[in-house]
């Protein structure tokens, strides 16, 4: 089992609670799209809070870059529309809502098996048969 916790802000890593040595925790140079990152050994692939803070197109990146993973777990804070964040006090950017957000995770080849109504955001999870096909 390995845990891998790619993040962006530098002192999450630095104050990290958790100490198995099964967890690593780091903060890259770049976006793991632009540096190449192998994440195909991965089988269970968790986005917190962070799909909200990019725009569709890097969304894209990402579930191409962890489509050989047999689950992926989304927890967000959008509304079933289109978002519209201009103006607004947050970091949150992502243009669609849950809607188009489930259904272009869906076009990855992943079918929504559950969800929940988290404190402050809907959580969605999803599941391949076996995974992708390498």
């Amino acid at each position: 089992l390995e845990w891998l916790n790619v993040e962006i802000a530098p002192q999450a890593v630095t104050d990290a609670v958790c100490h198995d040595p099964r967890y690593q925790c780091i903060v890259p140079d770049a976006w793991a799209w632009e540096i190449g990152a192998d994440l195909s050994r991965f089988d269970t692939v968790v986005a917190s809070h962070v799909l909200e803070h990019m725009p569709k197109a890097d969304v894209l990146k990402v579930l191409n870059m962890v489509r050989f993973a047999s689950w992926l777990y989304v927890d967000a804070p959008l509304p079933p529309g289109g978002s519209y964040w201009d103006g607004g006090l947050s970091s949150h950017i992502l243009e669609i809502g849950w809607d188009a957000l489930g259904a272009l995770i869906e076009s990855f080849g992943w079918r929504q098996v559950g969800s929940a109504t988290g404190i402050d955001g809907q959580i969605r999870w999803y599941t391949k048969q076996g995974g992708d096909q390498r």
